[in-house]
């Protein structure tokens, strides 16, 4: 027997009993890699001891099947639901490259009914205690169907939750509901991701004056959901600018491949820059939560609290990526995007 010389793994929690969020900060990647291992293990184990009869579990790559549905039909939504995940690890590779991405659970339940009365919270919320994404079989098939683009935006919000969860809701308006639009198009086929034409995107870009891309990325919430005529032209723009610099003309040229790398980079040099200088004047009294419901609450505190400072990080990660530019590179680049989304 070997003596204990430190304090022992955390488990999941059961009932109000929470693990403290802020211990994050002071791990390493590795700790924290240990830890969300564990977490996970606790949560698959306690999902599949608590599976109901009639229900099946299974593994599809990185995900934890509970299935009460036709078999073929749930690999075949894991099977995307993997690919995605894939396309994201590959993509966004920059993105907390040491951070660890839990195995999420795909329970799959037989008609939306069965699906809804397993809904809790907010639909597109993760935490240290809820990875499980929830879906239903439906008469049109997954592919074509109405649920699978909900299921892409939940993948991405989950995967971004959990290799920086700071940035992701540190996210401005544009590049949160342009990644939502995108990958919300994507379909797997085999293990390639392939992205369809949003016809619903490009008619709110046709119908509206096309906004110029250095006032778009500078745009804050309010500007783009403020009415009917900015939600279906504004937003919808967002959706096909992040489309031109994820597979569009910006992502194949040499010059331009790597705005979205760096403007994300740059979030997140400006996310620190804020919370390190909140630290230094001793703004940052935040208590740890100690039950899921104070996680929640102050999960959204946060996100407030960054939305707040909005404009500061507009104006600040717009400066740090595009500083160099001269008015001849924001012509060519305004010109190659306009032609790609008419």
């Amino acid at each position: 027997m070997i003596p204990r010389t430190a304090g022992g793994l955390p488990t999941a929690a059961t009932g109000e009993a929470k693990i403290i969020l802020d211990d994050y900060e002071k791990m390493t990647p590795e700790q924290r890699k240990t830890r969300r291992i564990t977490l996970e293990r606790s949560l698959h184990d306690k999902a599949k001891t608590a599976v109901a009869p009639g229900w099946e579990t299974f593994q599809v790559g990185r995900f934890l099947v509970l299935n009460h549905t036709d078999e073929k039909y749930a690999r075949r939504v894991a099977e995307h639901c993997n690919a995605i995940f894939e396309w994201l690890d590959t993509t966004f590779a920059f993105v907390g490259p040491d951070e660890y991405v839990r195995q999420p659970i795909l329970r799959i339940c037989k008609n939306r009914e069965e699906e809804q009365a397993f809904h809790s919270g907010g639909m597109y919320w993760f935490s240290d205690n809820q990875i499980e994404i929830v879906v239903s079989q439906d008469d049109e098939g997954f592919v074509t169907g109405w649920a699978v683009e909900r299921v892409n935006r939940q993948l991405v919000q989950m995967w971004f939750a959990e290799r920086d969860r700071d940035m992701s809701m540190a996210m401005p308006y544009w590049l949160e509901q342009g990644l939502d639009q995108v990958i919300g198009t994507a379909r797997a086929k085999g293990k390639k991701v392939e992205f369809r034409i949003d016809d619903w995107e490009r008619d709110g870009i046709r119908e509206g004056k096309l906004t110029p891309v250095r006032n778009l990325v500078k745009m804050g919430r309010e500007q783009y959901t403020d009415s009917a005529e900015g939600f279906f032209g504004r937003a919808k723009e967002a959706g096909g600018f992040m489309r031109f610099l994820v597979t569009g003309p910006a992502a194949k040229n040499p010059k331009t491949r790597d705005v979205l790398r760096d403007y994300m980079k740059n979030l997140k040099a400006t996310v620190v820059e804020i919370e390190t200088a909140e630290k230094a004047k001793g703004k940052t009294t935040e208590k740890a939560p100690t039950t899921e419901k104070e996680e929640e609450e102050q999960y959204k505190a946060r996100s407030q609290n960054w939305q707040k400072r909005e404009k500061e990080l507009l104006d600040t990660t717009f400066e740090k990526t595009f500083h160099g530019w001269s008015d001849k590179d924001w012509e060519v680049f305004e010109a190659t995007y306009l032609k790609s989304v008419s």
